[in-house]
């Protein structure tokens, strides 16, 4: 973990035109690997939709092990995974990733975000209102471009900036009821991290060594 200077010194980094540019351009796209992006088994996406529930909405956490941002990540925060989002079943072509970007937005194929990952878990969030997540999603892609991605990743920082657990963070607010829904001090800022969403409801689907497939209240491989 960096002491107070190195926290005071990126705090500040990640204030400026540099860091938003930097992000954009080298941590959200480049990768160590000499022939691309990771290959994940595609076979696989028909086991995770085959686990989906209509009217249902689940979150995702995944990860490139050998992106730049990645690595950086990790080698602050230990995690497992650098990036999350939400998933909204439907027939095979209209299931649906919402997340938030660096580039903004995006409402994808499951299948684009799985062909740039090595890693993936997908979790039922412990919900006592589906439907009001998903109006809350609805209400945002409306208007997707008014949402900004938030470069100084904090949670404080206004209801149009967010990273993309944040998202996540903010949409199931007051609707998730799991105890372990709840933010966490990382560098000095109040954050949410793509490795919190694991521990708020049941992994469905996995295909990460460290974690396994159970539900909330078991230790039990599904």
């Amino acid at each position: 973990m960096l002491d107070k200077v190195g926290e005071l010194l990126l705090d500040r980094l990640s204030k400026t035109a540099f860091w938003e540019w930097f992000v954009k351009k080298y941590l959200s796209s480049y990768t160590l690997r000499c022939f691309g992006y990771p290959t994940f088994p595609m076979e696989a996406f028909f086991t995770i939709v085959d686990k989906l529930e209509k009217g249902k909405i689940y979150c995702f956490v995944c990860s490139d092990y050998e992106s730049l941002g990645s690595k950086l990540i990790r080698t602050i925060t230990d995690a497992k995974f650098t990036h999350a989002g939400f998933i909204i079943p439907g027939t095979d072509r209209t299931t649906r990733c919402v997340h938030m970007r660096s580039i903004g937005m995006q409402n994808e194929h499951p299948l684009s975000l799985l062909r740039e990952v090595d890693y993936i878990a997908i979790v039922e969030p412990q919900m006592k209102d589906y439907q009001a997540a998903k109006d809350r999603l609805e209400d945002i892609l409306k208007n997707p471009s008014r949402y900004q991605y938030d470069f100084e990743e904090r949670l404080d920082n206004g209801p149009y900036k967010w990273y993309c657990s944040e998202m996540i963070f903010t949409v199931l607010a007051n609707l998730c009821t799991s105890p372990n829904f709840k933010s966490e001090t990382i560098l000095g800022r109040e954050v949410f991290l793509p490795d919190n969403i694991v521990d708020i409801g049941n992994v469905v689907y996995t295909n990460h060594a460290g974690l396994r497939v159970r539900t909330l209240h078991s230790d039990e491989v599904n």
